[in-house]
């Protein structure tokens, strides 16, 4: 995997070093959107490295041309990492991460980009103040053709979710309450605690967040930082689809071992909803409807939540807008 250029020294002496990871594979009709987003930031000492999976579309030299063109001071350090073959999100995404030099790593994907130029500036404020081991910050959804819908999580829950101790963050994460909270593309890693964690978990061949999260959240809580919109999230990526079968394979792994082995840790109610949502559980019919009876009350607060979410989009919508966050 050749590495293509470098330019400068890597600290500055009140910076620490930020690596930016985009990995790519096939899709780059978004991707100089991309690079100019980390071009832009105002924020003065970033690595930036570039790893694709392998697509024998990827323009190296058109890419490195572009980057050259447009850089700034900021960028010390560049890396262009290819695959010869299709690895996988995971192999890919760890290959990435082991070459970084940085104090922590944020992901900004091929298909996405950061929301504004100071998402960095602004990411580095939250991490001298609370030295977070990962640290998690908000989305914009965008559809097909580039317009906002949401906030990842939604406004509605940020208040709830940011209240969670490290044992609440496990349970509502396992038991499939709360995804939403936490996602790859808004996450931000410390580059020691992903080598003590030593990176993701290559079992899984798309999905390297998930399993990762949930490993985190045994022993270590995320810090959220919602207040930071950090991306601008296409909804349609490459492993992006719900239909995609190597995705749907490692969900069921995800299912099958860390969210089956880890459903007797929850206390009974927290239990309940995470066995009676995994297919193959081991549950029969009795124990089924036993577990089904238990969950009714998450499923009613659900619902209210979910009228609350349909009242507060057009108002998350116009702040989103307005470069509000709240």
């Amino acid at each position: 995997m050749p590495e293509a250029k470098r330019w400068g020294d890597m600290r500055t002496e009140d910076k620490p070093l930020i690596t930016v990871v985009t990995i790519t594979y096939c899709k780059f009709e978004k991707i100089y959107d991309c690079i100019l987003s980390v071009l832009n930031q105002d924020y003065p000492n970033i690595e930036y490295i570039i790893s694709d999976d392998g697509s024998s579309n990827f323009e190296q030299g058109k890419i490195e041309k572009y980057i050259g063109e447009n850089k700034k001071s900021n960028l010390k350090d560049l890396y262009i990492l290819t695959h010869e073959q299709n690895v996988g999100t995971v192999k890919n995404i760890n290959g990435a991460y082991r070459k970084a030099h940085g104090e922590y790593i944020i992901n900004v994907s091929g298909d996405d980009a950061f929301a504004s130029n100071d998402v960095i500036s602004k990411i580095v404020n939250k991490i001298n103040t609370y030295k977070p081991e990962v640290m998690g910050v908000s989305r914009v959804a965008l559809d097909e053709k580039g317009r906002e819908m949401y906030y990842m999580p939604h406004a509605s829950y940020v208040k709830k979710l940011s209240s969670f101790d490290r044992e609440k963050q496990f349970k509502k994460y396992v038991s499939g309450q709360f995804y939403a909270m936490f996602s790859g593309s808004a996450l931000v890693y410390s580059k020691q605690f992903m080598e003590k964690m030593n990176y993701f978990d290559e079992q899984y061949r798309l999905w390297e967040d998930g399993p990762f999260v949930a490993r985190t959240l045994e022993t270590t809580r995320i810090t959220p930082a919602y207040d930071i919109v950090g991306i601008r999230y296409s909804t349609g990526g490459v492993s992006g689809s719900n239909t995609n079968t190597l995705l749907l394979r490692d969900v069921e792994r995800y299912n099958r071992t860390t969210r089956r082995e880890n459903a007797h840790k929850l206390g009974a109610f927290y239990k309940a909803l995470t066995l009676f949502n995994i297919k193959d559980c081991g549950l029969d019919y009795r124990e089924r409807l036993t577990y089904a009876v238990m969950i009714i009350p998450i499923v009613v607060y659900k619902l209210i939540y979910k009228m609350i979410y349909l009242i507060t989009e057009k108002k998350d919508i116009a702040n989103l807008r307005k470069g509000e966050r709240h």
